[in-house]
């Protein structure tokens, strides 16, 4: 399989991309051959064969994605972990970061040139309950939770969630920050954070696909976000569509 087309990224560029995972099994084995050792060795261990599928398809887009901003191909990427479980590509001072999450058989991917979470779920009213809700939320969300119209209740619940877990993937704090210590209630799809130190992080809430929701995280309080999806043409990965009304970025000829 064939890198995409280099793409540029600016500096306050953040590119969303957005791929279904359930790839037809000539797909599944041409990401696979795109996969280092160590993540072989990771899928390995899935107990569940759709499990170890969903893993392998995910990191063989996510090479393929990164070897388009990094002009090499995308089984040469070299991509490690930090201390806290966030991944990054492996070079000194390349510039570009990135972060990853799926839920069901859709994936995002984000890719900046300044520190990025990004989360996505899909909506499930089992999980947006009172009890799971006094667990997630600080006593200011719950509250403006419970305002709103019980209708609307289900879609804030997992907006709120995905910009927390969105900016605790951002800045790798894992569970080192509970959830309901973490204020992002937001009337509308943004708001800016402002963290001990001055640390200002920009919170967005984002389109994904009907039955999910999802948020993104990015560094630096300031970010131009751009959707790309990412698909199979003609036996190659390349962008096939952007999302409507959204700019497509530079594609140098």
């Amino acid at each position: 399989m064939e890198a995409l087309n280099r793409i540029e990224l600016g500096p306050d560029d953040v590119h969303v991309w957005r791929a279904r995972l359930d790839a037809s099994p000539a797909v599944f084995r041409g990401l696979s051959r795109t996969l280092a050792p160590n993540e072989v060795e990771r899928a390995r261990q899935f107990r569940f064969l759709r499990h170890r599928n969903l893993f392998v398809a995910a990191r063989g887009i996510l090479r393929h994605i990164l070897s388009s901003y990094m002009r090499m191909a995308p089984h040469a990427l070299l991509l490690r972990s930090s201390a806290n479980g966030k991944p990054f590509i492996g070079y000194d001072k390349c510039g570009v970061h990135f972060n990853v999450s799926h839920s069901g058989t859709l994936a995002l991917y984000a890719v900046a040139r300044h520190e990025v979470g990004i989360d996505i779920e899909q909506i499930d009213a089992r999980l947006a309950t009172p009890d799971v809700a006094m667990r997630v939320f600080t006593s200011g969300e719950l509250a403006e939770w419970y305002a709103l119209p019980v209708s609307t209740r289900l879609h804030a619940f997992f907006d709120c969630w995905t910009r927390k877990e969105a900016c605790l993937k951002g800045r790798a704090e894992g569970l080192s920050l509970p959830l309901n210590e973490l204020e992002v209630w937001s009337a509308g799809d943004e708001l800016r954070v402002l963290f001990s130190g001055g640390q200002a992080w920009l919170l967005r809430s984002l389109e994904s696909a009907a039955g999910y929701s999802a948020a993104i995280a990015v560094e630096g309080g300031c970010a131009d976000v751009k959707y790309l999806d990412f698909r199979l043409n003609h036996g190659a990965f390349a962008i096939n569509d952007v999302v409507p009304g959204l700019q497509q970025p530079a594609i140098p000829g």
